[in-house]
């Protein structure tokens, strides 16, 4: 009497519970990559060059750095990386970027964004990082770069090169009391510093969490099916 025997009944129901189980594995699986496919080919990491000629220097200084674009947003985040110093070195002494501060529109079809040394846009004296309004003089020994790219494809580059540039107030940028600088306007910068280039390309895109999910749920479909054929010896 305390021993349970198979009937028909009963195996046919623990075969459609299984099954049942198999289903709502494989199901959540789907949805679960593709839930993470979407979020992931929204989010693009990107390595960044931005160069600018020294001509009085003989030399360039370079913006080597990264970022995230969401191109469904048209939004820039984790801007970071480091700007050599054409008035040290060789080598160059890098500067750290860590703080973008800055972004939007440039106007014409791409984004704007800029990243600083310190937590503050205050790079020239008087506040500020506009070089075209702004004394470039010693502020308070920060730096920053300023990047552009096309909203749609940011392997175009900058849709101009008159959107870039740099300011560098810290102890190895400084000439005489006069930052160092880069930009399109009149004179250029302050050695005629120009924008001289702009290398924009996908980042090695790393193992999604969905393939650890994928091995997960196989491995649940394992369990299943080992069960399954334990029921029917």
């Amino acid at each position: 009497m305390g021993n349970f025997l198979f009937t028909p009944q009963s195996e046919t129901l623990k075969k459609r519970n299984i099954k049942m189980k198999k289903q709502l594995l494989l199901t959540t699986l789907i949805l679960t990559v593709a839930n993470v496919h979407v979020a992931q080919a929204s989010l693009v990491n990107y390595d960044i060059t931005t160069v600018f000629d020294e001509p009085q220097l003989g030399n360039t200084t370079t913006f080597t750095g990264t970022f995230a674009y969401d191109a469904s947003t048209s939004t820039i985040s984790n801007l970071k990386g480091s700007l050599s110093e054409s008035m040290t070195g060789p080598p160059q002494t890098l500067i750290p970027l860590n703080f973008q501060l800055s972004s939007g529109s440039d106007g014409n079809g791409g984004i704007r964004a800029s990243v600083f040394a310190l937590n503050t846009t205050d790079v020239f004296l008087g506040g500020g990082f506009n070089y075209a309004t702004s004394q470039k003089t010693y502020g308070n020994s920060n730096a920053y770069v300023t990047i552009d790219f096309n909203a749609l494809n940011p392997t175009l580059g900058a849709t101009s090169l008159s959107q870039l540039s740099y300011g560098d107030c810290t102890a190895g940028g400084m000439m005489g009391p006069t930052c160092m600088t880069g930009h399109t306007g009149p004179m250029g910068g302050t050695m005629n510093a120009v924008p001289l280039s702009e290398t924009i390309t996908v980042s090695a895109v790393p193992v999604p969490a969905a393939v650890w999910l994928f091995g997960t749920a196989l491995a649940g479909l394992g369990v299943v099916r080992r069960r399954k054929l334990t029921i029917a010896a």
